[in-house]
């Protein structure tokens, strides 16, 4: 026929648009990409875009954190001056448990300390990533303050000068 074009082997020709299309080595053309498909290349993904923002952020309160857990590490690992001072100021008394303090604020430091770097290790990951960082220091700080929290509050409640108080505070 005049005016047709003969696809290279291999090939078949689209009906509405006369363009060779590729087509399966065993003949099935149901699987083949006809027409203007054939020319569309497949889509690149989306690459994110860098906020700087959040790098400088997410900087900014990992430095904090550092800087937190390395300033805190002597209070938490002696306790017992610290709970005193407490003590003196509420005048609830003599603080009566130092090696508990001793005990619980090691594991508030190793605590602290664990949490640290896994805040690190998640924060660099999604800036790598190019997502949003700058709330995980933030849930890190979070998370670090319920867990010294519980280890102080497990100290006050076992303390038997604060349970005297308690008991002449309610009576």
């Amino acid at each position: 026929m005049p005016g047709t074009v003969t696809p290279p082997l291999g090939q078949a020709t689209s009906q509405a648009t006369g363009t060779a299309a590729s087509a399966p080595a065993s003949g099935d053309l149901a699987g083949s990409r006809v027409g203007a498909e054939a020319d569309v290349p497949d889509a690149a993904p989306a690459v994110r875009p860098r906020r700087t923002w959040d790098i400088i952020l997410t900087t900014a309160l990992l430095a904090l954190a550092i800087y937190d857990v390395i300033g805190g590490y002597s209070t938490f690992a002696n306790l017992a001056p610290a709970m005193q001072s407490i003590y003196d100021q509420l005048s609830i008394g003599q603080f009566a448990s130092p090696a508990l303090a001793a005990q619980w604020g090691l594991i508030a430091n190793i605590a602290r300390i664990a949490i640290l770097f896994l805040v690190i290790l998640v924060s660099l990951q999604l800036v790598s990533r190019r997502r949003l960082a700058f709330w995980v220091p933030l849930a890190g700080g979070a998370l670090a303050v319920i867990v010294a929290l519980a280890c102080f509050m497990v100290i006050v409640a076992s303390d038997p000068a604060y349970l005297e108080f308690v008991m002449r505070q309610a009576s």
